[in-house]
Order: structure tokens, then C-alpha cells, then sequence
């Protein structure tokens, strides 16, 4: 349980030094809800604000059955209360999730989700395929993009290494066939590694597709099931410079000043920790690793 909180609260290589230590350097981060889960929408915020993220991704639509989902969408009052938290906190909101393209969906449904997000600020709609006819899902997704323009969002996909959309070759199909100026690629850190995908892979990307990324670390070595795969990123994520990913690699790859998402559910760490002290660790942890690589990017340039 989260204590009560008052709303009250007031595309280059890694060769280039100075232009990746001047990036690292002003990368700001978003609090996924994921990571405190628990959080309802305005507490979010408030923990953001306190440990100084510039956004929060707000999930709008439930991912799994055991879900409670905060109704932002249905309930006017907890709308306005969390529009005030935000405004109140200083805090924006990145993205919202988690629209799952699966072959029953219709987009229309979604156009709650779209005008919500708007109202809201956001900028991202986290999207997934969980379809394997790609034909089927494009269709649904160029749909979905079309009336994201009318509010000014984009629809950025996140591969799963355990659906059919397993990696960055085939996010990149997809997003081609689509062309569709309102689409992105959000790479997760976890995902591309379990993947089997090199950080190098990032070069390939358009920078235009890139508006995000969402950050964690792990152990380097992978679950070897499918069901090991999901247990791991949805509770065993760890901080970043915990774990064996190299996130210094995806890091330096990314556009400037694109956002990081620190998305680090962690089901052990939740027992004994209060959200607070998770959520600052985490930017903490991040702030510590982006330093890292400026200071490292500093030594170089200066040699």
C-alpha cells in the first residue's frame, strides 16, 4: 500500500564524445506505471515530482485480468484531479498504455483512450502487436494512427521476444509496410536483449521512430521459457546498473533528448521497500549511469 499523498505537493554513433556526453547529459525521465503499479494516477505524479521526473506514463487499460484498472478514462472526477496533480507537480505525461492490437480489437473502442490521453497531455500510445497476422494488425494499426493524428499523438510499437513481433527486424517490417507518419518504436531494454538483439542494432532504426525508450536492467542471462520470459519482465526487473544489460550501448544510440521510461517492476523489492524509496532509487540509480557515461564521454573528447 501506498501512503496518502496530498495533491497539494508543489542518430550518432557512440564515437561522437562531446555530441553523446551533451545528450546524456539532458535526458529526461519518465516514471512508467508499471514500476509502482499500485500507484493511482495522482500519486504517481506526486512520486515523479518528488524524485524529479519530468514525466509519467499513465496506464489507462488494464494488461493483465488481476488488474484493477485506474479508471482515467470512465471517471471525469479522477481525470481532473489527476490533470490538477500534474499541473500542480510540474510533470507531463509521456505516454499512455497498453493498446494490444489482437485480431478481435476494434479501434473505434479505442477512442476513449485517444481523447483521455490528449486531455491528459500525453504525447505516446504504447502499442503491441498480439496478432500473428501482421497483414491483419497493420491494417488495425495504420487505423489506430490515423485518428491519433486528430490528437496529436503517435503509436509506438513495443516488440515482445515472446509474441510473434519477437524482435527489432520485426518491428521495423511492420512499421515500413505501415508508413504511417504517426508511428514510433519503443525499445525496451529487456526486450531487445531477450530478443538476442545487439545494441548496434539501434543504428538501423530511423531516428524518427525513436521518440522514447524505456529503461531496466537484468541478470544477463535469460529465462529459457516462455512463461520465464514474462514472469521476468512484469516482476524482476532490476535498476539500472544492477543487472548485466548494456544500457550504455542502447543508451548512447538514442536520438537527442529522447525521454527513458524507467519501467522496473520488481515483486521482491515491492515487499520491503515503500513506493517512494523504489521510485527514487530507480532515477537515482539512472542519474548515476547517465554520469557515468558523460563523464566517460567528457574523458574522451577532452584526449
Amino acid at each position: 500500500m501506498i501512503r496518502p499523498i496530498s495533491t497539494a505537493t508543489s542518430k550518432e554513433a557512440p564515437n561522437a564524445s562531446k555530441a553523446a556526453s551533451a545528450r546524456v547529459a539532458a535526458t529526461p525521465l519518465s516514471l512508467a506505471h508499471l514500476t509502482v503499479l499500485e500507484a493511482s494516477p495522482t500519486q504517481l505524479t506526486i512520486l515523479a515530482a518528488r524524485a524529479g521526473y519530468a514525466f509519467v506514463g499513465l496506464r489507462l487499460i488494464p494488461v493483465t485480468p488481476s488488474e484493477t484498472p485506474w479508471p482515467l478514462i470512465s471517471s471525469r472526477a479522477m481525470l481532473r484531479e489527476t490533470k490538477r496533480a500534474l499541473a500542480d507537480n510540474g510533470v507531463g505525461v509521456l505516454d499512455v498504455e497498453l493498446v494490444r492490437l489482437t485480431p478481435d480489437l476494434d479501434v473505434a473502442d479505442l477512442e476513449g483512450l485517444l481523447e483521455t490521453a490528449a486531455e491528459l497531455g500525453a504525447r505516446h500510445v504504447l502499442t503491441q502487436v498480439h496478432d500473428g497476422d501482421f497483414v491483419r494488425a497493420g491494417e488495425k494499426y495504420a487505423a489506430l494512427c490515423d485518428r491519433a493524428v486528430g490528437f496529436g499523438l503517435t503509436c509506438d510499437l513495443e516488440f515482445l521476444p515472446w509474441t510473434d513481433m519477437r524482435d527489432v527486424g520485426d518491428a521495423m517490417t511492420f512499421l515500413n509496410a505501415v508508413n504511417h507518419d504517426h508511428g514510433g518504436l519503443c525499445i525496451d531494454t529487456l526486450h531487445l536483449a531477450r530478443s538476442g538483439s545487439p545494441p548496434e542494432i539501434i543504428d538501423a532504426i530511423p531516428p524518427r521512430w525513436l521518440h522514447f525508450a524505456q529503461i531496466c536492467d537484468a541478470p544477463a542471462k535469460a529465462p529459457q521459457t516462455r512463461e520465464g520470459l514474462i514472469e521476468a519482465a512484469r516482476g524482476e526487473r532490476l535498476w539500472p546498473g544492477q543487472g548485466g544489460l548494456p544500457l550504455r550501448a542502447v543508451i548512447e544510440r538514442l536520438p537527442p533528448g529522447a525521454p527513458l521510461a524507467l519501467e522496473i517492476p520488481n515483486r521482491e523489492l515491492a515487499l520491503k521497500m515503500p513506493a517512494e524509496a523504489r521510485v527514487r532509487g530507480a532515477a537515482e540509480a539512472a542519474r548515476a549511469l547517465l554520469a557515468e557515461m558523460q563523464s566517460a564521454g567528457d574523458g574522451r573528447a577532452a584526449n
